[in-house]
Order: structure tokens, then C-alpha cells, then sequence
């Protein structure tokens, strides 16, 4: 699909390979404490490109999901906001997990988690890499707009 798009457009090989491929890839695996004992979970956080920046995309949960399913995803961002005319670049993230086997309050706690490994990586900033809700993210605007203000000020403190 990429190769049949780049051929409509008047580019050189070279731009044509850079913006086909992501420039960083975040792995993780981290353990939470839940239901008295560890449990371990493996996520995600990529970049398109930076050269837009801030980048910008969501954080999903699903049980399938993988690294090229990541890559896919934040090119695609990169390529809608380029189309919208949008100043940003593609990011997104992933958390590979079964979301109705755990309660609400056990998501949060892995998701904060998750969160908190992202920080300090720096692939995650209020003023650089921009999460948002996806596919199997419990979003409740009233309670997580003010929760958001809060979580911002912990991934400075972190970072």
C-alpha cells in the first residue's frame, strides 16, 4: 500500500525510505503487584517521526496487539496529520493485555504503571509525545479530565 502511494507522489528513493520506516521503538516489560502476587506485562511506544514536532497518538490495550502493529499505527498518524495539515508527528503505544480479566481499579494500576516506564524513557510528555485514549482504554471525561492535570505533573516529576 505504501509503495503504490509513494509512486503517485514526485519524491527520490531516499525520503520515500525514511518516512516508510519508524525512527524509535520502545519495549517494555514491567511487573505490577495485583491480587497478591506479580504479575508481568509487555508494552509498547513508538515514533513515526519527530521532525513535526510534538508527536502525537493513542495508548491501546488489546491482546493481540504487537511491535508492527505499533509501527503500522504511528505512521498512519504521521501520514493524517500531514494530510490535515497538522504540525505533528505519529506516536502510539500498546499494551499487550486481556482487558476484561482485570477490574477498572486493576487497568488503572497497570496503566499508570505502564505510564510511569514511559515517562522515563521519554516516550511519553506533556510538551513532547502526547498520549490519548484508544481501543480498550476506559475513558470517563468528567473524572479524567481533572485526573490528567495530575498525571501530567507526575510524568514531569518523573522525567
Amino acid at each position: 500500500m505504501f509503495r503504490r502511494a509513494a509512486e503517485l507522489v514526485p519524491m527520490q528513493e531516499g525520503p520515500i525510505d525514511k518516512i516508510r520506516v519508524c525512527n524509535q521503538t520502545y519495549i517494555t516489560r514491567f511487573g505490577v503487584r495485583l491480587r497478591g502476587r506479580m504479575y508481568t506485562f509487555e508494552g509498547w511506544r513508538a515514533v513515526h517521526t519527530n521532525q513535526p514536532a510534538p508527536v502525537k497518538g493513542g495508548i491501546r490495550s488489546a491482546p493481540d496487539v504487537d511491535q508492527d502493529e505499533v509501527e503500522v499505527l504511528i505512521a498512519l498518524m504521521t501520514y493524517k496529520c500531514a494530510l490535515m495539515e497538522l504540525p505533528l508527528g505519529g506516536s502510539r503505544g500498546a499494551l499487550k493485555i486481556i482487558v476484561g480479566d482485570w477490574t477498572e481499579a486493576e487497568l488503572e494500576k497497570i496503566t499508570r504503571r505502564f505510564t510511569q516506564e514511559l515517562c522515563r524513557q521519554n516516550f511519553l510528555s506533556p510538551a513532547l509525545n502526547a498520549p490519548a485514549p484508544d481501543v480498550g482504554i476506559c475513558y470517563r471525561p468528567n473524572e479524567d479530565q481533572g485526573n490528567l492535570r495530575g498525571d501530567w505533573h507526575l510524568m514531569i516529576t518523573i522525567a
